[in-house]
């Protein structure tokens, strides 16, 4: 600590000194820095992590050029519902809460014009209404927008580390 006679040190009394000698650190050459990264999920290949276990993956494929919205809403409209909403009477969901991860590596389902009630397409749609960007929760409302109809994402089941033992 620098005591108020800095004539001990052979410095004069200049508040500008002051604070700078308080705050010398380490030279650069011996300076570390470590980046610390890590997942709920653990690392690919090692071990570690929680241990979930992934329960679906759900991605919806669109014509080029389409609004994901009016796609579908368009779909629904088809298959003789109303809302968004209305699809929980046709279509079964996972039950409880889980994570939700971006993953490139997702299976498009894309909408059968054949079918005149695409279920499979609607029931991925009705799941990612129910998703945010990470969690999954069926006791929220379904919304449909541009980008939770766009998302690629795989489902984990929070039962394995939440689990009592």
């Amino acid at each position: 600590m620098i005591t108020d006679d800095y004539r001990n040190c052979g410095l004069t009394r200049d508040p500008a000194i002051g604070p700078w000698l308080c705050n010398m650190g380490s030279p650069t050459t011996r300076r570390e820095s470590e980046r610390i990264t890590g997942s709920l999920l653990g690392e690919s290949g090692k071990g570690g992590g929680a241990k979930l276990s992934n329960v679906m993956t759900v991605a919806l494929k669109f014509e080029d050029g389409s609004d994901p919205v009016s796609s579908t809403y368009a779909i629904l409209r088809r298959a003789g519902l109303a809302s968004p909403e209305d699809l929980r009477c046709y279509a079964v969901v996972p039950e409880g809460p889980m994570i939700c991860v971006h993953s490139d590596r997702v299976v498009l389902t894309e909408h059968n014009k054949r079918l005149k009630k695409d279920f499979p397409f609607l029931t991925s749609a009705l799941i990612l209404g129910l998703c945010t960007a990470t969690f999954y929760d069926p006791s929220r409302p379904v919304i449909w927008t541009q980008t939770s109809l766009t998302r690629k994402i795989r489902l984990f089941s929070l039962g394995g580390f939440y689990a009592s033992a």
